[in-house]
């Protein structure tokens, strides 16, 4: 596991230990274009193994009639553990360029980007801090308010910079569809690489949330997947 993280009660003091900044410039970076907004699509099996949550994966889309750019692998969710595998593409072939694990009643999240290992860890029930590119940085949720639709500007989730506020990407929830989760937004860039680790981060806690919802839903998937 990567070191554990020590959250004060200040969260304006809280400091997140990480091994090697997370993000480096990865040779032919340079060769692709910035993240914009993507849609996150869940794919895998459908009837009872896909309500099981049976081999159900996560793709990020330009657009949901476009090939995946990137590709979110969920493993070991029968198990105490989840892994998640980063790929480029569309498909599961590609080399793993990012990877995550979590403990299912662990607030802790490790990372592992490029050469760099870190851990994000909820704070509270549901603000997540992770640190890149030397940057506190949280996932924070906003509730919204029953039978209003999200937007960008209104988001469930803001990734922000603990220290100066800035809000560097927005994420909008879908809760209603099981297949188009919802949409990504990038305000400000750190980087190629700093835009994997937001998706590697967002796809991490949105499947946090997603299996507890589960757990609270069906006594079978609380008692079976997780």
């Amino acid at each position: 596991m990567a070191p554990s993280t020590t959250i004060s009660e200040d969260a304006s003091s809280t400091e997140v230990k990480s091994a090697g900044d997370l993000v480096g410039n990865t040779p032919g970076a340079q060769s692709e274009k910035p993240l914009d907004e993507l849609f996150l699509v869940a794919k895998g099996v459908a009837g009872l193994g896909g309500y099981l949550n049976m081999g159900i994966d996560l793709a990020f889309h330009s657009s949901t009639h476009e090939p995946a750019l990137y590709n979110l692998e969920i493993t070991g969710l029968w198990g105490r553990t989840t892994t998640m595998h980063l790929r480029k593409g569309a498909q599961q072939k590609g080399k793993c360029i990012a990877s995550c694990t979590f403990y299912k009643f662990s607030p802790d999240t490790d990372l592992e980007i490029q050469e760099g290992s870190s851990t994000m860890t909820r704070v509270g029930h549901n603000d997540h801090y992770w640190v890149a590119e030397g940057i506190n940085f949280t996932w924070k949720y906003t509730p919204q308010v029953p039978g209003k639709q999200s937007t960008f500007v209104d988001s469930d989730w803001k990734l922000t910079n603990r220290d100066s506020g800035e809000v560097h990407a927005v994420y909008v929830a879908n809760p209603g569809n099981s297949k188009h989760r919802g949409q990504v937004q990038f305000r400000r860039s750190l980087g190629l690489d700093w835009e994997k680790a937001v998706l590697l981060t967002l796809g991490a806690v949105v499947e946090r949330v997603r299996q507890k919802q589960a757990r609270r839903g069906s006594i079978l998937v609380g008692m079976m997947a997780y």
